[in-house]
């Protein structure tokens, strides 16, 4: 009798045992998993981020089109001899604003999403992580900015700084800024005016934007122009540099 009891409670000792390991061993897999979830999507991530950093301004149309594949949407802008080119991806849209000749002389990066930080911009000189560096952390020009700013009834909703460095720059113009294309959806600061129809459309006093909350914005939309940009347009700017119309790519999936 007393043996009987001695094998039944070594057996459910045993059980006991072989329950634990088997927990375990499908704790420790799914540990496994999970990693091997994380590097793939890491892995993703940053293979994305070599995409970006072989694109540019001045290159042709052709050749970013073999590096980013096939455009979602091409506007032609026939007015003005341009066209614009705007790709999607999971994790990105780039708009490209090419002259007659196929050249990009405007070059818009945008996060799609939270998770995807890009560092991007002139090394040194100007640069910022996507959707992780606030507009107080941007690097300045000493003696140049302006800021744009739109604000529609719908969409677009955009806040944009430029900034000019001469040489250092290799004499390009560079923005950072909030678009509401992007991710996550951001409210633009405030613009202190008594005029109802100042500081909506366009180039404003950027005295004037509120300062704590345009501090506080992290900056989703980098942009890059060609000298050519601002010799056509100078202050007037039309909105289309400033990356892809939400009306147009909130369509997509």
């Amino acid at each position: 009798m007393e043996n009987k009891k001695r094998n039944k409670l070594t057996s459910i000792i045993s059980i006991g045992f072989f329950l634990l390991f088997i927990f375990v061993l499908f704790s420790q897999a799914s540990d496994l998993t999970k990693r091997l979830f994380y590097r793939f999507g890491r892995s993703k991530i940053e293979h994305k981020y070599g995409i970006l950093e072989k694109i540019s301004v001045g290159i042709n149309i052709e050749y970013l089109k073999s590096i980013l594949g096939t455009p979602a949407f091409i506007n032609q802008l026939k007015e003005e001899e341009e066209s614009e080119f705007v790709f999607v991806d999971d994790y990105y849209y780039v708009q490209a604003v090419v002259d007659k000749d196929g050249e990009v002389i405007s070059l818009v990066m945008v996060s799609r999403s939270e998770d995807f930080n890009p560092l991007l911009g002139n090394l040194g000189v100007i640069e910022a992580i996507l959707n992780k560096t606030t507009f107080s952390e941007i690097k300045e020009s000493e003696n140049y900015k302006v800021c744009y700013r739109f604000q529609g009834a719908n969409t677009p909703q955009y806040y944009f700084e430029e900034s000019f460095f001469g040489n250092a720059g290799n004499y390009l113009t560079y923005l950072v800024g909030i678009s509401d294309a992007g991710s996550p959806v951001q409210r633009i600061p405030d613009y202190d005016s008594k005029d109802m129809s100042d500081g909506w459309q366009g180039e404003v006093d950027c005295s004037r934007i509120n300062k704590e909350q345009r501090d506080e914005k992290q900056v989703n939309t980098f942009i890059t122009w060609s000298p050519e940009v601002k010799t056509k347009y100078q202050s007037n700017i039309p909105i289309r540099f400033f990356g892809p119309n939400l009306t147009q790519v909130r369509l997509l999936p």
